[in-house]
C-alpha cells in the first residue's frame, strides 16, 4: 500500500462492468465517498474522455469512491440502477 492505496480496491473496480448493479458496485467498493447528478472526478484535464462518455450516457446518478490519498473512481448509473459509465483518475 502506498499512501493508503489499496490494490484490492483497484481490482474490485476493474471487475465492475457496464450493466452491473449499483448494489453490486457498493458491495465491491464499499460505501461511496459522495453522490452527484454529474460525473465528478476531481480533475478533468487528462480525463476528458470519461467526462465526454458521461455526457453521452443515460446516467442519472454518479457515485464517487476514493482509494488512498488521491485516486478516485466514479460510476454512473441509469434510472434502473445499472452502471452505464465509469472512470478513474487522480486529482
Amino acid at each position: 500500500m502506498f499512501a493508503g492505496y489499496d490494490i484490492g480496491m483497484q481490482r474490485h473496480y476493474v471487475g465492475i462492468s457496464i450493466g452491473s448493479s449499483k448494489r453490486t458496485s457498493i458491495e465491491a467498493l464499499g460505501e461511496p465517498h459522495s453522490k452527484s447528478d454529474t460525473f465528478n472526478l476531481p480533475q478533468r484535464k487528462g480525463f476528458e474522455h470519461y467526462f465526454d462518455a458521461a455526457e453521452r450516457s443515460t446516467a442519472v446518478e454518479y457515485l464517487l469512491w476514493v482509494n488512498g490519498m488521491n485516486w478516485f473512481y466514479c460510476i454512473g448509473f441509469d434510472a434502473s440502477g445499472s452502471a452505464v459509465v465509469k472512470g478513474e483518475g487522480h486529482s
